[in-house]
C-alpha cells in the first residue's frame, strides 16, 4: 500500500464519521466543493496534487526509509495557489499518538502548481 492509500483511507475514515455526526445532530450543511476566487477546488485537485508530489519525492521517499503523507494544504504562495504536500519520516511519527510525542524534522515539503504541474522539493530540519 503506498503513502496516498494509507492517507486516503484514514481520511475517507474521518471525513465519513463527521458527515454522520453532522447529519445525526442536524448540523449538516452544503459539503460540495466551494470555488475559491473563482477556482473550484474538489478531490481531483487534492488527488493529483498528492500524486504529483509523492512522484516528485519518490527518489527521497524511497532512499530515506518509510515516510508518511501527513498533510495537503491548498494555499497562496507568490501569488499563485499552490498545494503544499507534506511528508514526514515514519520513524518519528508515534504508532500511538496519546503515548508519544511526533519526532521533530524529517520532512519533505512538496510544492504543487496544478496549473504547470510543477514542483518543488524541500526538506526539513
Amino acid at each position: 500500500m503506498d503513502i496516498y492509500e494509507q492517507y486516503m483511507k484514514k481520511t475517507v475514515c474521518v471525513v465519513g464519521l463527521a458527515l454522520l455526526l453532522a447529519n445525526v445532530f442536524g448540523c449538516a450543511g452544503d459539503v460540495r466543493p466551494k470555488a475559491v476566487d473563482g477556482v473550484r477546488v474538489d478531490s481531483d485537485d487534492f488527488t493529483e496534487a498528492v500524486a504529483l508530489a509523492e512522484s516528485a519525492a519518490m527518489g527521497d521517499l524511497l532512499s530515506s526509509g518509510d515516510f508518511m503523507l501527513v498533510s495537503a494544504r491548498r494555499m497562496i504562495i507568490k501569488g499563485k495557489y499552490l498545494w503544499r504536500v507534506t511528508f514526514k519520516a515514519s520513524d518519528l511519527i508515534p504508532k500511538d499518538p496519546s503515548k508519544g510525542l511526533i519526532g521533530k524534522g524529517g520532512e519533505i515539503f512538496v510544492n504543487v502548481d496544478l496549473a504547470t504541474k510543477k514542483t518543488v522539493v524541500m526538506y526539513g530540519e
